[in-house]
């Protein structure tokens, strides 16, 4: 068992395809939309999503945010075992709220990345002190109640001077079968974060990092290209000894996010693959696209990512067929 973007349904067999195939928003799209006047998801439903099956139906964790900019963590339901939906919202929304003041994530908790390892669901997620991004980790018995743990933040910048000097966040973590391995946006002092790369770190514990000593691993694409300015928001996964990573990439003339795909044999030797973007956000309906999580179920393959054009949904994606 991979623990991360892999869930405990459901398969990622010959991963390989997602790089040579083409994309189409599912009739159903999109399955999950901002709620009511004053919820705390009422601007934005989705800014970062977390797929899982677990007690035996699918679990959509995920951030989003309130008409004052705050960002929580919550989690959708499905109400079988179709990924069209319809999605049904916890009754406990939010689950994972901002901490107490003077803490380091006093203000923002976002962006969940969510598995189950041994028995028990991990959630790391970016946290935001107004000042600072960073890396946390919370735990869970029953995927409602969450509790951080007591050693957080796990991971945070990098020293001063380096590309991830200013700010971490947008946590994609699995355990390949030896280690834990973070994957994770970064970017450097004076810089907006948008202008970020992906890096990787490894952990024998999940809680004490050791960053990849070549990263950052995605850099930007060549001026003009379709992430010239910005990577950011990875999904790792691992299947049969290569891994796979989505990511979102940023455009230098609108700075606008479209979906890539990049895999590698060894973590710190990744390739773009010569297909991207997979999903361009010059060609669909929405402004921007982000966080493309992988499934695939019986023959089909999906994907579920954040859109944005007024505010955040949830977008399911599915190849199309040959």
């Amino acid at each position: 068992m991979i623990y991360g973007c892999a869930p405990e349904k459901g398969s990622l067999v010959d991963s390989a395809q997602i790089r040579k195939s083409t994309w189409k928003e599912h009739r159903a799209s999109p399955i999950i939309v901002q709620g009511p006047p004053g919820a705390w998801n009422e601007y934005r439903a989705d800014t970062g999503g977390s797929l899982l099956y677990f007690q035996r139906r699918w679990h959509l964790y995920h951030s989003g945010e309130d008409v004052a900019g705050v960002n929580r963590i919550g989690v959708h339901l499905s109400s079988g075992e179709n990924l069209a939906g319809p999605w049904l919202t916890a009754k406990e929304n939010p689950l994972l709220g901002p901490g107490s003041p003077k803490t380091w994530d006093d203000m923002q908790v976002a962006h969940p990345s969510v598995f189950v390892y041994k028995g028990e669901l991990w959630m790391y997620y970016g946290g935001f002190d107004g000042t600072t991004w960073r890396i946390g980790l919370a735990k869970s018995r029953d995927g409602v109640i969450w509790q951080k743990i007591a050693g957080n933040p796990v991971f945070g910048p990098g020293k001063s001077g380096a590309w991830d000097a200013a700010g971490v966040g947008h946590p994609s973590v699995i355990h390949d079968g030896s280690r834990f391995v973070l994957a994770f946006r970064g970017w450097a002092e004076g810089e907006v974060d948008i202008h970020s790369r992906i890096g990787i770190a490894t952990s024998a514990d999940g809680l004490k990092w050791t960053r990849l000593p070549g990263n950052p691993v995605l850099g930007y694409g060549r001026s003009g290209n379709w992430d010239a300015y910005g990577l950011l928001a990875p999904r790792l996964w691992i299947e049969a000894g290569t891994y796979y990573l989505n990511y979102s990439g940023k455009d230098a003339r609108t700075r606008m996010s479209s979906i890539g795909h990049a895999y590698a044999a060894e973590l710190g030797a990744w390739t773009k693959s010569p297909n991207n973007p997979m999903i361009d956000h010059t060609k669909i309906r929405y402004h921007e696209v982000e966080w493309a999580t992988p499934m695939k179920l019986e023959k089909n393959w999906f994907l579920f990512a954040t859109a944005y054009f007024d505010g955040g949904v949830t977008t399911l994606w599915e190849k199309n067929r040959q």
